[in-house]
């Protein structure tokens, strides 16, 4: 990675030189505009046939409209039932889920429920927080962010809109959107059960974390990797790791190469084409872009799958370097 901190130095020194650009601006000045309009004709009317008739135009053309598209909102996929107890306003409780993508074995079938982060307004009659929902089968967990109005009384209703905020395990990537209705009992401490309808989609692929150490940052190291594409057996748990091909692009601040994973396993190896920006010329150097596979070699022939990457060095005269790697990947063929 030291390549890095040497582009930075370059670029700090091109900026300072267009900085300095001496001379007398040239100013070009164009030539008048030339008038191209016809002269206008004026016929007399010819009064020798008496009134003259109205013509009527023989073709009318409409107004221009403008082209409307509606989205259709995406087919409701999931229902999420919840459970909860308010106790000293610690509220948990456990949840089921029903619908296509649990059938699919793509959303676990149940698990534990907590609120955190709840904030409400009394004057607007609003509220908001984060649903967290554990899957039992230990697959991972997904949080929903959740608003609302409500209705106060003996009987409380919530009544709004959720959306995913994140996921871990099997749910990194989880993305989608629905409507909650709440319905709480007895204010003084409640038991509420709550209906999550909406749809779920997960990405292709199974998760997964590539760590990544260069400590002496010579564009080589070691990596771990972690999560349900390493559990199944999709990819090596550890290996050796170099960087290839590298290219910065001064002008957009811009830099691509190529990592070669190697498996200790021997178990073959797999290439990721990564993207980033150069960063910032400071102590710490932090690098983030994308990452998507290339290709594979022995069992990994036939790998597919992309990510975020994000690159933190530190000692600019001797930088080690930690890359995280997170993302999905998938076996074909």
């Amino acid at each position: 990675m030291r390549r890095i901190f040497l582009i930075l130095v370059t670029m700090a020194l091109v900026v300072a030189a267009c900085g300095d650009s001496g001379g007398e601006d040239a100013t070009t000045t164009a030539p008048p505009p030339t008038d191209t309009t016809a002269p206008s004709t004026t016929v007399a009317p010819d009064t020798t046939a008496g009134p003259t008739a109205t013509v009527l135009p023989t073709t009318i053309t409409a107004p221009p409209t403008t082209a409307t598209t509606t989205t259709e909102p995406p087919v409701e996929n999931i229902e999420i039932d919840v459970e909860s107890t308010d106790v000293a306003g610690v509220v948990d409780g456990t949840f089921t889920t029903q619908g296509s993508v649990v059938d699919a074995g793509l959303v676990c079938p149940g698990g534990s429920y907590s609120m955190n982060d709840f904030d409400s307004d009394m004057e607007s009659q609003t509220a908001s927080w984060m649903g967290v929902y554990v899957c039992d089968d230990e697959s991972g967990s997904f949080t929903l962010e959740i608003t609302t109005r409500f209705t106060p009384g003996e009987t409380l209703y919530h009544s709004g809109e959720w959306s995913v905020s994140e996921g871990t395990g099997n749910y990194l990537g989880l993305s989608g959107s629905g409507s909650v209705l709440v319905v709480c009992v007895d204010p003084s401490s409640p038991k509420c059960h709550t209906d999550n309808d909406g749809h779920l989609e997960r990405p292709p692929g199974l998760g997964v974390e590539i760590d990544v150490e260069d400590d002496d940052g010579d564009d080589n190291g070691t990596f771990t990797t972690k999560g349900p594409a390493v559990e199944l057996g999709i990819v090596c748990p550890a290996g050796t790791w170099s960087m290839t091909d590298y290219e910065p692009n001064v002008v957009r601040g811009t830099a691509k190469w190529k990592g070669v994973y190697v498996c200790t396993d021997g178990t073959g190896s797999f290439t990721l084409d990564v993207a980033t920006d150069l960063g910032t010329d400071q102590e710490t150097l932090y690098l983030g872009g994308d990452w998507t596979v290339f290709e594979g070699t022995g069992t990994y022939v036939g790998l597919t799958g992309s990510g975020t990457t994000l690159i933190a060095c530190v000692d600019r005269d001797n930088p080690s370097c930690h890359t995280d790697n997170d993302g999905y990947l998938e076996l074909t063929g």
